[in-house]
């Protein structure tokens, strides 16, 4: 069974000759978020999408390596730049949406959802308000018991430490992300270099009702919850209901979708809105949450459809695994006297 975990990017390109390799790059570049946010537009989330200049990214990568350091007189006002415009759009999706104060920033190709844990100070309120939110007995350290309690407070408060107010904290997320890196790098690498820097309306996600689709050659064949360690007593209450509104709302989009095939991510609100999150290669290089690309080649490209979502907790010993990797961070968010942040720097 595939998890959606993080793991490290080399920037590696699979192909055996260069040719293999630009066109595998072409490829995954026009699932950039660009390429296809006008034909979804009234289906997703609120977008600006800011020019990011080969120099700037150059710029950004000098400074990203060490950030301490002066950089030249010429990368300076690059940088500097980029900042404005980021600063320019966060104010503009502000203003379209009166409700969002928090912004989503990513590249066009991926987002730096690899850096969350690399920040442990900002991190720790968004953990906080999420463990105070579970139920149930505690043990000795403040933790819940419940080692899925745990996994889904981090995962939550993973996800709410990705929305940021600045440029400043948005650029500092870039450097701390692997991915980020690794797509800048290619994309210099390989001469092609198609970027942005997008912009995103933030919602407040329910990680319940993040779901990842498989689509070949125009079929709806899988769909699976995102977070495929994570156990939600919620979702298995209504997986029917929710299976057949993603079925409804891709038939609704279909049409919009220039692809055949690709992997979709998309949020079911607890009202039963949907909204597609972002659109994705098809194939190993993404993951395909709780499908297996290698076991499950034939549901995958042929069906039927199944909609796959875990219906008890996940053994202990499996939890114990993911969570080691972040021990240090629950113990620390569940003693901390630190307000409940809700936006960075800002308390409630």
């Amino acid at each position: 069974m595939s998890t959606a975990l993080m793991v490290q990017d080399t920037g590696e390109v699979p192909g055996s000759t260069k040719e293999e390799k630009e066109a595998t790059l072409r490829y995954w570049n026009s699932f950039n978020l660009d390429q296809y946010y006008a034909d979804i537009e009234e289906f997703t989330f609120k977008t600006e999408f800011i020019e990011f200049k080969k120099e700037e990214g150059q710029a950004f990568l000098q400074w990203a390596r060490n950030p301490s350091a002066q950089l030249s007189p010429a990368q300076a006002p690059l940088l500097e730049g980029l900042r404005q415009r980021i600063d320019d759009a966060c104010d503009s999706i502000r203003k379209a949406v009166p409700t969002t104060t928090r912004l989503f920033v990513k590249l066009s190709s991926r987002s730096a959802k690899d850096a969350v844990d690399k920040r442990p100070d900002l991190l720790t309120p968004f953990l906080k308000k999420r463990l105070s939110q579970i139920d149930g007995p505690r043990s000795e350290d403040g933790l819940p018991e419940s080692l899925n309690s745990r996994i889904v407070a981090l995962r939550g408060a993973f996800l709410d430490s990705m929305a940021v107010t600045s440029a400043a904290e948005a650029l500092e997320q870039f450097s701390y992300s692997a991915r980020i890196v690794s797509d800048l790098k290619r994309a210099i690498d390989f001469d092609q270099w198609d970027l942005h820097i997008v912009v995103r309306e933030y919602s407040d996600l329910p990680i319940d009702g993040e779901l990842r689709g498989i689509v070949h050659e125009g079929k709806l064949n899988g769909l699976s919850q995102y977070y495929a360690e994570c156990f939600f007593p919620e979702l298995v209450s209504r997986k029917d209901e929710v299976a057949k509104a993603v079925k409804k709302f891709y038939k609704k989009v279909k049409k919009h979708i220039k692809h055949e095939s690709f992997i979709f991510d998309v949020v079911v609100f607890h009202d039963m809105a949907i909204k597609i999150v972002e659109l994705n290669p098809f194939g190993e290089h993404t993951g395909a949450a709780m499908f297996s690309w290698k076991n499950d080649a034939e549901i995958i490209k042929g069906g039927p459809f199944e909609f796959r979502i875990r219906t008890e907790p996940a053994p202990d010993a499996h939890l114990k695994a993911i969570l080691g990797t972040w021990s240090h961070l629950l113990p620390k968010a569940a003693k901390s006297d630190e307000p409940h942040d809700d936006a960075h720097g800002s308390k409630s």
